[in-house]
């Protein structure tokens, strides 16, 4: 005969409620404890086993392989596991920091929803965070592959990330990359979307400033350029003693430091060039503009007047050129004009175009120094290497048949010019003869004093230190020179102007103007 009890106590409401404190035991059926043990026995007066049962509570208690109700431990059900409390309550909406099923793993956390099922190989939202849990149920820390609920080993679309609490991440988060297995490399920059999908070979905007995002979801830092031969972009950071290649040049940008990342645009920055260390202050250092789209200027990225070659002065006042040549292009930035090389560096100094453009003659311009760079016009004073200073005089405005910026080869402001470069009379010489051949093979004389101001009245006599007379005939012109009669100490005579006479009786160099 079995041994029946009653309910011994019923606990307040305020307490954590028992099993034993819902039921009433029966004689025949339901609920029966037998020395603190609960079964359930059915009509035939048989104890229920391996099967869920409701109590009096409503809330369901598995009976055991004996009928015994089970007590804090796990409940294998068809492909899904359970747990029940210490009171053999099968707990729903909970989390729990125990060993697994089978007892042989480490301990995890485990989530058990609403209908007490242990979340496995699934994302389970708790509270509004989502949560990824493997096919044994622990919840997945670090790098997270979606499709397979597994810890990621390589960065996909499907990746995302969680913390150690288990939330997934969004927004920033700085992180070591999913390969590096034992965290011995770099931590990278990743941003989330709000579904937590990172941000893979993409740019983004992203609080108001733009990033880049390679093809293994970091953020892009310094240097970089769009590798891509087709339409869609493949976003690319260069680092330090990385080959770059001219073709590059025309989709690079530059994105910041390792911290910050964010796309300059529409910006001057002073910076070594990419595959260099930009953080290297001994390096050289060069200016670029960034436009509205972040991609630095060259001849061929934006809306630039473009000289096919151009070559670079050696020093001011000289007429020897580089060697090297560079495509360049003029740009007009906040009201001034600049000039960038194919590589997007911005062009200083005297530079001679080799080739005319729409706006830009075959001469000579002058762009300010290394930290100034814009185009000068008017009279301007070029100090070479010797720090010896060198009078120049650029065309204000496209006049005359000049371009802006273009050095004057003839009369400006009272002066004397060939390419811009002021001609003067030799040191210690008043006045000196100066044989100039204009760009159309025309050869004109002029007389200069010297400061290089060109003599002008008709009515004076000029002589100079070696005793020749000088008398002026004005002539028509479109530089304004003059027709001299040089009298000789000996009483020679010979008159220069209309390009018929000698001058090498004059011992003069002829000044070619191109």
């Amino acid at each position: 005969m079995r041994k029946q009890t009653k309910l011994a106590m019923i606990l307040g409401a305020a307490a954590v409620m028992t099993f034993g404190a819902c039921m009433t035991s029966f004689a025949a059926t339901g609920w029966v404890e037998e020395d603190e043990v609960w079964y359930y026995y059915d009509s035939d007066g048989e104890a229920v086993t391996e099967t869920w049962k409701k109590g009096a509570d409503g809330k369901n208690y598995y009976l055991g392989e004996d009928g015994e109700m089970v007590l804090d431990s796990w409940v294998e059900g068809d492909d899904v596991y359970y747990y029940v409390n210490t009171h053999g309550v099968r707990i729903t909406n909970e989390w729990r920091y125990m060993y697994g099923y089978n007892d042989s793993d480490d301990e995890a956390w485990y989530w058990f929803g609403s209908d007490g099922k242990m979340a496995s190989s699934k994302k389970a939202t708790v509270n509004g965070k989502a949560y990824y849990f493997d096919s044994d149920g622990k919840m997945i820390t670090g790098w997270v592959d979606t499709d397979s609920y597994a810890t990621a080993e390589a960065m996909s679309s499907d990746v995302v990330y969680c913390t150690e609490d288990g939330d997934r991440v969004v927004g920033w988060a700085k992180l070591y990359a999913p390969d590096d297995d034992d965290e011995s490399g770099d931590e990278y920059w990743y941003n989330f979307s709000s579904t937590g999908k990172p941000r893979i070979n993409t740019k983004k905007t992203i609080s108001g400033k733009s990033y880049l995002f390679d093809s293994e979801g970091k953020m892009i830092h310094g240097w970089a350029y769009n590798a891509a031969t087709g339409s869609d972009a493949v976003y690319t950071q260069i680092d330090d003693g990385d080959a770059v290649e001219d073709e590059m040049f025309d989709t690079m940008m530059y994105c910041g430091s390792a911290d910050d990342g964010a796309m300059k645009k529409s910006k001057w920055i002073k910076i070594s060039a990419p595959g260099t260390d930009v953080d290297d202050t001994d390096e050289d250092q060069n200016w670029y503009y960034l436009g509205s789209n972040g991609i630095i200027y060259t001849p061929y990225t934006t809306d630039m007047e473009v000289i096919a070659s151009a070559a670079k002065y050696k020093e001011a006042g000289s007429t020897a050129l580089k060697t090297d040549t560079h495509a360049v292009g003029v740009k007009k930035i906040n009201s001034k004009f600049y000039g960038f090389r194919e590589d997007g560096i911005m062009i200083d100094g005297l530079w001679r175009f080799n080739d005319w453009s729409e706006l830009y003659n075959i001469g000579t311009y002058y762009f300010g120094s290394d930290n100034d760079g814009s185009m000068k016009t008017g009279a301007v004073t070029i100090y070479d290497d010797d720090d010896d200073g060198h009078g120049y005089y650029f065309a204000k405005k496209a006049e005359d048949g000049y371009s802006k910026g273009q050095g004057v080869s003839g009369i400006a402001s009272g002066k004397l010019y060939a390419r811009g470069l002021i001609i003067k009379a030799t040191e210690d010489y008043k006045y000196e003869m100066i044989p100039l051949v204009d760009g159309a093979g025309n050869l004109y004389y002029y007389l200069v004093n010297e400061s290089g101001k060109v003599m002008t009245s008709t009515s004076t006599t000029y002589k100079d230190e070696a005793g020749r007379k000088y008398k002026l005939t004005k002539a028509d012109n479109q530089y304004g020179s003059y027709i001299i009669t040089v009298t000789y100490v000996n009483g020679t005579v010979e008159v220069f102007g209309d390009g018929s006479s000698s001058t090498t009786s004059m011992d003069v160099e002829v000044v070619e103007v191109e």
